[in-house]
């Protein structure tokens, strides 16, 4: 019986186990194996003596408030993956909604004729702040939107 992976419990020795096995049978000393587990990942005291410590545990067993059997901490890391997984799809494909609008925006500016994109960047021009000088590349992807929520419009009426 593995009593845990890391920590200082995983220092006990298979003799050792096997007698605190015979004193105190497999599900407690599972379940107190667990709760020392548990409360060495979450405050990290040294454990000089795991072994003495683990039968000391099995003994005068309490479960803390804060203590999470290991299959509701398994089902809730379950869950934080279902809800990760899914929040990434949702991220995937909103990025590659935007990818989409970013190409037909791309297409929808340089199939305009190029006295067209000049009115769209003189109107980006008016728009950017008074007394500021505005980057050309800045011009340029505020008159490709311009251009394109122009679309939208007349695409709309």
């Amino acid at each position: 019986m593995a009593v845990t992976d890391s920590g200082p419990l995983s220092h006990i020795s298979d003799q050792e186990l096997g007698g605190l096995m015979q004193r105190h049978g497999p599900g407690r000393l599972r379940q107190a194996a667990d709760v020392a587990a548990e409360t060495w990942r979450r405050d990290r005291v040294e454990i000089r003596n795991p072994g003495g410590y683990l039968n000391t545990l099995c003994e005068t067993l309490v479960i803390p408030d804060w203590y999470v059997p290991p299959d509701e901490r398994q089902k809730r890391a379950q869950e934080t993956r279902r809800r990760q997984e899914v929040q990434t799809a949702g991220l995937v494909a909103q990025q590659q909604m935007e990818e989409i609008e970013n190409q037909a925006r791309d297409q929808l500016w340089q199939s305009l004729s190029d006295s067209e994109r000049d009115q769209f960047c003189t109107v980006a021009r008016d728009e950017y702040p008074v007394g500021t000088h505005a980057p050309e590349g800045v011009v340029q992807i505020l008159a490709k939107m311009k251009a394109w929520e122009a679309r939208q419009v007349s695409g709309c009426s």
